[in-house]
């Protein structure tokens, strides 16, 4: 019997799924809703910021995983910062996930945290909270007092790059001169 390549890989994912629904004590379907397997930032070029693509799979019908796509498109900003030194931090947990953008500063590290509950399919930045589901891109804007403001706008795609996403963001945020000056 000959199968498809991705028939092989669908099966396998959904005992992957299982497996990992067996170690967690939850059926599969009342866990989470997205297997966000790999998150890569880039440093922003001015001012000081992180754009992050998020990328994985829905789980479809709690038994397979769909394709791969970028499911959260982040853009942090701080304007105003003097930072020496930068780097990022992925946490991931089997509920959620958390994407860290740290600077080093003369006075401390200074960070912003974007929180994704996979299985509420809500994410989180400061006191705020967000149906990802009415949009994918994410804006957050760390104020010099250290306010978060924080923006949803709708997804640029399922697959595009940080230079269409960040065109994208700056398409829906015209009037924002801060965004408008943003470089990769």
């Amino acid at each position: 019997m000959i199968f498809e390549p991705r028939i092989i890989r669908q099966s396998r994912d959904t005992v992957l799924l299982l497996f990992l629904g067996a170690l967690s004590g939850c059926n599969i379907g009342s866990c989470e809703k997205f297997v966000a397997s790999n998150a890569k930032s880039v440093e922003l070029a001015s001012p000081n910021g992180m754009f992050w693509t998020v990328s994985g799979n829905a789980v479809l019908n709690g038994q397979t995983m769909g394709p791969e796509e970028n499911l959260l498109y982040l853009l942090v900003v701080c304007p105003g910062l003097a930072a020496s030194g930068r780097g990022t931090a992925t946490v991931y947990q089997r509920r959620s996930n958390a994407y860290i953008s740290t600077w080093e500063t003369q006075r401390g590290e200074v960070s912003v945290t974007v929180s994704w509950d996979k299985r509420a399919d809500k994410v989180t930045i400061g006191k705020q909270q967000f149906n990802r589901a009415a949009g994918s891109a994410f804006v957050v804007i760390r104020q010099p007092d250290g306010k978060l403001v924080a923006t949803q706008l709708p997804s640029p795609g399922p697959d595009v790059d940080p230079r269409t996403a960040l065109n994208f963001i700056r398409k829906h945020m015209t009037n924002d001169a801060l965004i408008a000056s943003v470089r990769l």
